[in-house]
């Protein structure tokens, strides 16, 4: 849940990271050591922000059971949600097309959870974990350009001085 607070709050630096908000969405309980939350932002910051474009969604490794990746995978849109609607003010209608389109997107995936009917036959396995590889590149690759699309949305603030 946190690493999709962290994507979508889109901060550039620790510093800027919302943790109060974090704290309320999580719970008290689940973030006792700030220290070692903030070392995860930290890199998860970084990771968002490599320019080899090696972000990834935290969910289960590949050796889980699938229903177990779908079920994180769409908790993890759920929570790239809630930390885009606490980390951006702006009304929905007001963002880039190809944001609300993402938004909308994720709000179907973080329903899809168990309810996804998932084959056991080897060839229809084969066929679903195809498919869910297909749903998490797309999701990791959104992020990427949600967080590429609000930077160009911002204005430069440097630009704006020497006007």
């Amino acid at each position: 849940m946190v690493t999709g607070f962290l994507a979508a709050s889109a901060c550039p630096t620790v510093e800027d990271f919302p943790l109060s908000q974090l704290v309320a969405l999580a719970g008290d309980q689940a973030l006792t050591d700030e220290v070692a939350v903030l070392e995860f932002v930290a890199a998860t910051l970084a990771n968002l922000r490599d320019e080899d474009l090696g972000f990834a969604p935290l969910i289960a490794d590949d050796e889980e059971p699938l229903t177990q990746r779908v079920d994180e995978l769409a908790e993890w849109c759920g929570s790239f949600l809630s930390g885009f609607a606490a980390a951006n003010a702006t009304g929905r209608d007001q963002l880039p097309v190809d944001i609300q389109e993402i938004i909308r997107d994720f709000a179907t995936l973080s329903g899809m959870g168990s309810d996804v009917d998932i084959a056991s036959a080897d060839d229809d396995s084969a066929q679903d974990e195809e498919s869910f590889s297909e749903i998490y590149e797309y999701v990791r690759v959104s992020v990427l350009l949600v967080l590429a699309l609000l930077d160009e949305a911002q204005p430069d603030v440097e630009q704006d001085v020497m006007q």
